[in-house]
């Protein structure tokens, strides 16, 4: 698929770092997030092998993750987001996010630059 022409929110570009939350329990591909100026980013624990992404009306978020032909096919993965300050919430229901249900998001904090 041709990707080129999607829309991305700038304000994703970047390295998110997962603020931790006490009692929850989060894949260690979730704990560090990387969105490129290319479309490419990688976290997320979806099986298979290179990611590209691209938003929608700056509150949806779709991963699109390249199969491999043997094991799995490719697919896509919709999620929603949502920035608050210096904060990256991003959620698997719209509902949880249209309810602005932080304990069921992740929040990312944006890495520092050096």
């Amino acid at each position: 698929p041709d990707f080129s022409k999607k829309e991305r929110d700038p304000q994703l570009i970047g390295t998110w770092y997962l603020v931790e939350k006490k009692g929850k329990d989060v894949d260690p591909e979730y704990k560090v997030l990387d969105f490129r100026a290319d479309g490419s980013c990688t976290g997320f624990d979806f099986p298979s092998g290179k990611r590209l992404f691209y938003t929608e009306k700056n509150n949806r978020l779709f991963v699109f993750v390249y199969g491999n032909w043997l094991k799995y096919s490719s697919r896509f993965y919709e999620l929603y987001y949502l920035f608050e300050r210096d904060t990256l919430y991003i959620w698997a229901l719209e509902e949880d996010m249209l309810a602005r249900k932080y304990e069921r998001a992740l929040a990312y904090t944006r890495a520092s630059n050096p």
